[in-house]
């Protein structure tokens, strides 16, 4: 089935509670760090829970681009890293249905 969402030992990472809510409806395996920085700690615990990738996905905003350099360094550590540069404005909350997470 194609419809469905496919990500193995991967977590998507983002900033909210509303995009936390949204992705995990659409059943992708996902945590928030309420905010725009990532912690040594917080990726440690992502490990621990056995995965092994990440989609990082923060907000479309400045604070989401400075977040989103400031926790690769930690998230490259110990995971395989991928990001989503969001459009101005845009949360993952408010993404396109169409688009996929793969």
């Amino acid at each position: 089935d194609d419809e469905g969402v496919v990500l193995d030992d991967a977590v998507v990472i983002v900033e909210g509670y509303w995009s936390v809510l949204r992705l995990h409806a659409s059943g992708v395996p996902v945590v928030a760090c309420f905010g725009d920085s990532l912690s040594p700690e917080q990726v440690e615990l992502l490990v621990r829970a056995g995965f092994n990738r990440a989609l990082l996905i923060f907000d479309g905003d400045e604070g989401g681009r400075n977040g989103t350099e400031q926790a690769l360094p930690f998230l490259a550590t110990r995971l395989f890293v991928k990001t989503l540069m969001l459009d101005d404005g845009e949360k993952p909350d408010s993404m396109s249905k169409e688009m996929k997470l793969r």
